[in-house]
């Protein structure tokens, strides 16, 4: 099946957001990544279900970010912030920690910190992890909107020109 996961969203910002309560077998769609199951929490995101609450001796993490996050091609429990949690409720068992997976296919930074003030919030996080790859450089809420008219290979340059030592 196509991706059927996510709905039209009435924030401007997000545009698309995903469908709360939903399950899916994802077929990889047209780049044929491996077949995963999709299951979207009561409160729409990727993930298992939270009480708003922070049960006591609890740490909460959010983890943002795009694809990568979200975990394109794997089932939840193989995206990199089920397996944190895992490894840090491993290390440490006097403390509860709980990942919370908010990462979105195709969100830049903008997005993202939307999705972090609309529903992430609320659940009292410690820590927020926010994903970052180049191509988050691009205003997608402008992409979407038509207003956009830099190339994102310029906006790149100009994020990172002074920051990155060139290899010779």
């Amino acid at each position: 099946p196509l991706v059927t996961f996510t709905k039209n969203s009435e924030d401007p910002i997000l545009h698309t957001e995903l469908i709360p309560n939903h399950y899916q077998l994802f077929n990889g769609f047209t780049v044929k990544l491996n077949t995963t199951i999709i299951k979207i929490n009561s409160d729409g995101f990727r993930d298992v279900e939270y009480s708003i609450e922070k049960p006591p001796n609890t740490i909460r993490i959010i983890a943002l970010g795009d694809s990568f996050t979200f975990g394109w091609g794997v089932n939840l429990t193989d995206t990199y912030v089920k397996i944190l949690e895992k490894r840090l409720n491993e290390i440490n068992t006097t403390i509860n920690f709980q990942a919370m997976n908010f990462g979105f296919t195709g969100y830049n930074t903008l997005e993202e910190i939307e999705l972090l003030k609309k529903k992430g919030l609320k659940y009292k996080p410690d820590i927020i992890i926010l994903g970052y790859t180049a191509d988050d450089a691009f205003n997608n809420t402008k992409i979407k909107t038509g207003e956009i008219t830099i190339k994102a290979s310029k906006i790149v340059e100009e994020l990172f020109k002074n920051h990155i030592e060139p290899i010779l």
